[in-house]
Parts: C-alpha cells; sequence; structure tokens
C-alpha cells in the first residue's frame, strides 16, 4: 500500500503482479483519472491472466466505477472475448456516462457498436476537439451513418461547416466522395460548398483527385476560381505543376520575382501584408494565438531572423526545414497515404500532424510504407498566386513581429 510498493507492482510484468494492481485499482481511495498509468501497465500482459483481472474490475462499486470500467474495456483483449451479460451491461452504461468524449469513442470503435450513429453525430457537433471529432465522423460514416450526416448538414449551415471541416481531416476515397456530393449541390450555401471544396482539397489523395475534376467537363462552373487557387498552391508538386501547366502553360512553377537582395529595397505595407498572411499563411502558422497550429509559431519571427532569411523561407522553403518539422509520407494497406510530421511514434501506433493542424493516428499493423518526404511541408512555389508587391508586404508584416511588439 505504500508508493514503493505500488510502483514496484506497475513496473513487475509479471502475472503474479496481476492481483496486487487489481487491488491497487479496487482501493476507494485510488482514482482512476490521476493513476492512469495502472490501467497502461496491463499494455504489458497477454494472455487469460490478464483478461480474468480486467473482467473482475467490472464488477465493483468503486465510487469511480464507471471510470474503472471504461479504463478496462478499453485494456481488454476482444479477440476471442465472449460477451457475457457482465460485460454487456458494463459496456452499455460506460457509453452512457462517457457520452461525447474520446473514451466513449474508442468503446464504439473497439467494439464495433452500431447502434450509437445519433450520439456520433451529436460529438461530431458539439466536441470542440478536432480530433475527436474527426473520429466520431469516420465511425459515423463506417456504421453506413452518411445519410444522417448530410441530412445534419443540409439542416442547419452552422452545425453543417463544423461537420465538413472535421470531413477535411480523412483522406479516403468514401469521405472524398461525400464531401463531392456537398460542393456540387447548388441547393446548399455557397460558403458552405467553398468550405466543402476546400477540405476536398485536403490530404494526398484530395489534391490529386481535385485536379482531375477540374481539368474534367463536370466541374462546377462557380467554384473554378476557387480550385485554381487551391491547385497553384498545392503542397504536392506534382499537382501543382500540372496545375500551372493547365492553367498558365509555359509559366515556372516558381515566379520569377527579383533577387532577394533586390527585394530587400522595397518597402511593405504591414497591414497589407497582415492581410496576406490571413489568406495565404494562417492555414498552418499561428501568430499570438490566431491560426493553424502545424508549422512552427511565427509569433516572434522578426526577432529570430533577419529580413533576408525571412524571404528566402518564403521563396525557397526546400532551402532549410526547421528541425521537428520533417515530412513523412505513409501509406497504408486501405491504398491511403497520410502526409505530416511524426507526433508520437509508440509500438502500436503512429500520430502523424497533417496539414491543417489535425491529428491521424495509424495502427502500424496497417502501415505498408513510410517514407521520408522529400519537400518542406510548406508549399514550394508558395508565392505563386501573389503579385510581387504582395510577397514584400507579407515580409514587412513577418518582420515585425517581435517580442513585445
Amino acid at each position: 500500500k505504500t508508493t514503493a510498493g505500488k510502483d514496484l507492482v506497475w513496473r513487475a510484468r509479471t502475472n503474479l503482479a496481476l492481483p496486487y494492481l487489481a487491488n491497487i485499482i479496487t482501493d476507494k481511495s485510488f482514482d482512476p483519472l490521476t493513476n492512469l498509468k495502472f490501467f497502461r501497465a496491463f499494455d504489458f500482459y497477454s494472455g487469460p491472466a490478464k483478461q480474468a483481472t480486467l473482467l473482475s474490475l467490472l464488477k465493483g462499486d468503486h465510487p469511480h466505477q464507471s471510470k474503472i470500467s471504461l479504463y478496462a474495456l478499453i485494456q481488454l483483449d476482444t479477440a476471442g472475448l465472449k460477451i457475457t451479460p457482465q460485460v454487456s451491461s458494463a459496456l452499455a452504461s460506460s457509453l452512457q456516462h462517457e457520452k461525447g468524449s474520446q473514451g466513449f469513442l474508442e468503446l464504439v470503435s473497439k467494439y464495433k457498436v452500431k447502434n450509437q450513429n445519433q450520439e456520433l453525430l451529436n460529438t461530431a457537433i458539439l466536441n470542440s476537439t478536432p480530433e475527436t471529432k474527426s473520429l466520431a465522423i469516420r465511425l459515423l460514416m463506417g456504421n453506413n451513418g452518411s445519410g444522417m450526416l448530410r441530412e445534419a448538414i443540409m439542416k442547419d449551415s452552422t452545425n453543417g461547416t463544423a461537420l465538413v471541416r472535421a470531413l477535411g481531416n480523412e483522406d479516403d476515397g468514401k469521405t472524398k466522395d461525400f464531401l463531392q456530393s456537398v460542393f456540387e449541390n447548388k441547393l446548399l450555401n455557397f460558403s458552405l460548398r467553398r468550405i466543402a471544396l476546400q477540405m476536398y482539397n485536403n490530404g494526398w489523395n484530395g489534391q490529386m483527385k481535385l485536379y482531375n475534376l477540374v481539368i474534367g467537363a463536370q466541374f462546377p462552373r462557380d467554384l473554378d476560381t476557387m480550385s485554381e487557387r487551391l491547385l497553384l498552391n498545392a503542397w504536392r508538386q506534382d499537382v501543382k505543376q500540372k496545375a500551372l501547366a493547365f492553367y498558365h502553360p509555359g509559366r515556372s512553377v516558381i515566379q520569377q520575382l527579383p533577387p532577394v537582395a533586390v527585394m530587400l529595397k522595397f518597402t511593405g505595407d504591414r497591414e497589407a501584408g497582415k492581410k496576406v498572411f490571413s489568406i495565404t499563411c494562417v492555414s498552418c502558422h499561428q501568430v499570438a494565438g490566431s491560426g493553424i497550429n502545424f508549422g512552427p509559431d511565427l509569433s516572434e519571427i522578426g526577432g529570430k531572423l533577419s529580413r533576408e532569411a525571412i524571404y528566402e523561407a518564403v521563396l525557397k522553403p526546400d532551402a532549410g526545414i526547421s528541425f521537428g518539422y520533417e515530412g513523412v509520407l505513409v501509406s497504408t494497406k486501405d491504398g491511403g497515404r497520410t502526409l505530416g510530421y511524426i507526433s508520437s511514434d509508440t509500438k502500436d501506433e503512429l500520430a502523424i500532424k497533417t496539414i491543417g493542424g489535425s491529428i491521424t493516428r495509424i495502427k502500424k499493423i496497417d502501415i505498408t510504407s513510410r517514407k521520408k518526404y522529400e519537400h518542406s511541408l510548406m508549399p514550394g512555389g508558395l508565392v505563386t498566386g501573389l503579385k510581387q508587391q504582395e510577397v514584400v508586404d507579407l515580409v514587412e508584416y513577418l518582420a515585425g513581429l517581435k517580442k513585445g511588439a
């Protein structure tokens, strides 16, 4: 019962320690929320002894029994698990207690629950965490809930916008087809259709899919201007080159600007540069807490880099990739590809932070290849769609971002 004794049990990794582990967890003074490591200890066990210990935890009357049951259900190995009345009752109770949470979604996924589509939709609408919203939608669509999702999008524009943005974190064919049906639907609000197109363009597969749609005859003409901007600023170099050849035959991928030494002589407008930043850069960078947390925070970039270095970073992002932001391209068995940088890497799972700031978690058993991305995750030729003065204004704004400024 001492702290040292509990620590020994937690580290033991032998079946002889399992009864002691159960005793620690079922002690009435035990708080599961602050002692998750004792549940994670089960990661290092397998076999009948582990299963029996976890099943015993479902029977208690602990003050925090709902949380203990939740974590026990998450740790149980479902392969060959018999869903007894006891397990079924604990699962139903945990689903009820955990509505709208990450734990709720883990249970729905792990136990392949099919009768929680309305709660999945509610979670996707109401939860404020992007990763949780995305997982809720993924499970909803996997449970044949596309119709329910479509109805929610059409019924309420505010909820519809949140749902469509959450769909942008997925890059599979089913989700892309759904988003396409949204931006092609001219009965919907035009602003919502534009967001759906932007989300469709997210992801490795999405950018090529958008290009193939645009060169076809059926693409909605009222979205031509936006699709051109998206494709000319694609971070996939092959897509950018195809788009440039399609829209501007003969133009180089990198706009021919004067040398940096000449650009340094021009005067920029900070306010105009701030506006350029809000359109071009805010989808990946933050300034003073505003924007998307994907690339490096630029709140004090003017105090870290010279004006010349900022020009180089904007015009040639491949020339210097910040430490910790090296890209990786992961392919999976279902044909999907995920591009981003590694957020965490465990024995069983790889978490990748993707463009847009969301986290995609991939089971290692599903990975077919994992390759270093040869470019910066900041698109090369970012200034393709900008005028020379807009580039000067952008650098003026960035150079003024200093501590205390």
